[in-house]
């Protein structure tokens, strides 16, 4: 009984959780860099380091109790929004405002004769092809979600004492990917065909309005290209792999389906979502090695919130 409560009141710090400090504490010497601009950075800034200590508390949280072990284990979808959000900030820094859409323009030139979200919706015309496809865009967000969720809770149920759990993995392969893409935004910002967006869907249907108002409370300027919706579908396919046939090509054919929603409705360029399926692949390869090189993971043998708990290293 001594045993268990001392591994209970271990730290479970793992490698998610220092590469999200990581990231932070990057972000934080950019932003307070660039407070030299003005105080708004500076806030940013302090943001970061407040971001920081969440971190470390939420990490070093004891996940025997159940409630517990959600908020310990699951968050890092909390800080998804925010850091999406900033990036905005963050790439005017490196470009002053402007952006990059009409390279991606000429590059569809070459490619496709054309831009293909301006005709794909004269394609797959009507409202019910409208509404699906808006459909399609919509659940990629639970589904990004929800595959970290799933991931959690499989080993809450299925991992005993003495097995290694894989959440810890597929949370930092999936971070991994996260925060590369907006770094890739903060470089090299795009914003999209949004006003051809406005064009063509404005107030029609059910569900684009909807998503429309969902991008308005939420949008950041600049996180196009790649597609993060495409590019982490990817990677959460990659680490899932899963074994039933039905399975493994309903899967492939439904991400197919979202990538291209995402240009038949205009919220992003047909290269952005292409990019996204060639990055998704590039940055599981890459985290996944960055993982696998990593001092690995000790696990304790009793099992603390579902699934063992790390060592303090």
């Amino acid at each position: 009984m001594g045993n268990k409560q001392a591994t209970s009141s271990a730290p479970a710090r793992c490698h998610f959780d220092r590469l999200l400090i990581a990231y932070l504490l990057l972000t934080f010497t950019v932003s307070f860099v660039g407070s030299y601009f003005g105080p708004l950075y500076l806030l940013m800034a302090l943001m970061h380091l407040v971001l920081v200590y969440l971190v470390l508390r939420l990490s070093a949280m004891d996940p025997a109790k159940p409630y517990i072990a959600v908020v310990r284990w699951l968050y890092p979808l909390l800080f998804l929004a925010p850091l999406h959000y900033e990036i905005d900030f963050l790439a005017w820094l490196f470009h002053g405002g402007e952006y990059y859409d009409h390279l991606v323009l000429a590059a569809e030139g070459w490619l496709f004769g054309g831009p293909p979200h301006k005709y794909l919706a004269d394609i797959f015309h009507g409202p019910l092809w409208r509404e699906l496809f808006h459909l399609l865009y919509l659940v990629s967000y639970p589904l990004l979600a929800g595959g970290l969720i799933l991931a959690w809770w499989r080993d809450k149920v299925w991992t005993g004492p003495g097995v290694t759990p894989d959440y810890p993995r597929y949370a930092f392969i999936l971070l991994g990917g996260f925060l590369s893409y907006l770094i890739i935004f903060s470089l090299f910002p795009v914003e999209g065909p949004l006003d051809d967006r406005f064009l063509r869907f404005h107030e029609q249907g059910l569900i684009g309005p909807l998503i429309d108002y969902l991008n308005r409370a939420g949008h950041s300027r600049g996180g196009a290209l790649p597609s993060f919706q495409v590019g982490g579908l990817v990677i959460s396919y990659l680490l899932w792999r899963p074994r039933k046939p039905a399975v493994r090509y309903g899967l492939l054919a439904l991400i197919l389906a979202i990538t291209i929603s995402t240009t038949y409705g205009a919220f992003h360029y047909a290269l952005d979502a292409v990019a996204g399926l060639i990055t998704g692949a590039g940055f599981y390869l890459l985290w996944d090695r960055i993982y696998r090189r990593l001092k690995p993971e000790r696990w304790k043998t009793d099992t603390v919130g579902g699934f063992p708990a790390p060592e303090p290293q």
